[in-house]
């Protein structure tokens, strides 16, 4: 089995249904680098199975993510705002095709 984060609960409740189970904490750098890729692992998932269970998981990773960054989710919110009101949100579905020089 390949390394990979995990929720808190997991290692008990392998322990707990009779397997062993062997692990350890990420910290520093290796943290951020194990979120990143949890958060990509867990987009996939969404992708897969686009249900309320995947998108928590999405939503639990974002937040640990956001934390080991020193940045809090009330200041993600006021720059979603901010972005929102100079370039736009998301709600026409825009895709860019081309941009050219001149006219």
């Amino acid at each position: 089995m390949k390394p990979k984060l995990v929720r808190d609960r997991v290692p008990a409740i392998i322990r707990n249904s009779g397997r062993g189970v062997k692990f350890h904490y990420a910290l520093g750098e290796a943290a951020k680098t194990a979120i990143v890729a949890k958060m990509h692992e867990e987009v996939a998932e969404f992708e897969e199975t686009p249900t309320l269970e995947e998108a928590a998981d999405i939503y639990a990773a974002f937040m640990k993510m956001l934390a080991l960054h020193g940045h809090t989710y009330e200041g993600v919110v006021k720059k979603a705002i901010d972005k929102a009101y100079t370039r736009g949100g998301f709600e026409n579905m825009i895709i860019l095709d081309e941009v050219t020089d001149g006219k």
